[in-house]
């Protein structure tokens, strides 16, 4: 069909070309506006990526590969393996999980919370000789990195007037971070 001279689809095959194309697109927009925006200023951290799982799995406070090669699941109710299993798999991907399954862990501590003391316990970067702070959700811990044990005694007291609980901070000797020379 020609209309002014452009070439005009006949009007059955634009209706069936509109429902073949804004099905798909409908369930695109739909999982599009499920998952929050991410400001174009921040990249999303692989706390943040663990941080979507506990939404998705209360109580969820982190993971490893244990030495059987079966993801090992911190939680602080076990019924939520299968909620934390389906949460990993959707952040992470299908291959998220080892092939020799996953089980749960006891975990103390959530992820929000582990997360929350992580920010908090970065002020004792402002103490000589500690080298790093991290949310180690392979020890349900934050962890904090001194480089000799002299450092432990003021780690602990900027700690306790943080309100981060003892029990929830591993803090371990380690080397300090030396800058790579480029070539």
């Amino acid at each position: 069909m020609n209309l002014f001279g452009r070439i005009a689809a006949p009007p059955l095959f634009v209706a069936c070309l509109a429902v073949a194309t804004t099905a798909p697109l409908a369930g695109v927009l739909a999982a599009a506006r499920e998952t929050p925006a991410q400001d174009a200023t921040k990249m999303e951290t692989h706390d943040d990526l663990l941080l979507r799982i506990e939404r998705a799995a209360p109580g969820f406070g982190g993971m490893y590969v244990d030495k059987d090669g079966r993801l090992a699941v911190y939680l602080k109710d076990p019924a939520q393996l299968p909620a934390a299993r389906a949460a990993i798999e959707t952040v992470f991907g299908q291959g998220a999980i080892p092939a020799g399954g996953a089980h749960a862990v006891a975990g103390q501590y959530t992820m929000s919370q582990l997360a929350a003391w992580t920010r908090r316990a970065g002020r004792v970067l402002e103490l000589p000789g500690v080298v790093f702070v991290d949310l180690d959700e392979a020890r349900n811990r934050v962890a904090v990195g001194v480089e000799d044990d002299s450092r432990t005694p003021s780690v602990q007291k900027m700690l306790a007037s943080l309100d981060i609980p003892r029990a929830a901070v591993v803090i371990e000797t380690t080397e300090p971070i030396k800058p790579v020379a480029r070539p």
